[in-house]
């Protein structure tokens, strides 16, 4: 969940684009004779074609782990880089547990148990929160998951028009 998304360089300057507007963590595959762009950002990293799968997966790595760092909760603020969201209550708790998880899947008993006690109305509550809380991380490149009955994964956004 937490990947960050490779791009073909200089061919993909408008999902680098994208990608950087949405504040997600970019790997660019720079073409043999490519110069690599003199604007590399914070949440950006490149490596020449052809490259070894190690190589690949070593950039994609650090970047993996430089975006984690990037991502914290205080409070009930949410930071992701330089930007942030402000979260309810209730919703600090459910970023905490998916933060916790590290992009694994959190069963959705143990969300709910943050929700609230009464098991009549808890389902629909963590619905809900969950649906305001995508809104407020989208900004952030951020996204809650949803697997159907299991339970729900932080990660970053995927958009199919970049």
């Amino acid at each position: 969940m937490w990947s960050p998304a490779l791009v073909h360089w200089p061919s993909g300057h408008q999902r680098r684009a994208l990608l950087d507007e949405a504040g997600i963590p970019r790997l660019l595959l720079v073409a043999p004779g490519s110069e690599i762009p003199a604007d590399l950002g914070e949440g950006e990293d490149w490596v020449r074609l052809p490259a070894s799968e190690r190589d690949v997966a070593a950039r994609l790595a650090n970047l993996e782990h430089r975006f984690r760092e990037a991502v914290r909760l205080d409070d009930a603020t949410l930071h992701s880089g330089s930007r942030r969201a402000d979260l309810s209550v209730v919703e600090a708790r459910i970023v905490a547990a998916l933060l916790d998880a590290g992009g694994e899947l959190v069963p959705r008993s143990a969300l709910a148990a943050v929700v609230g006690p009464d098991p009549s109305t808890t389902g629909r509550r963590l619905h809900d929160t969950v649906h305001r809380l995508r809104r407020r991380l989208h900004p952030l490149g951020l996204d809650v998951f949803v697997a159907p009955r299991r339970g729900y994964a932080l990660g970053l956004r995927i958009d199919d028009t970049a």
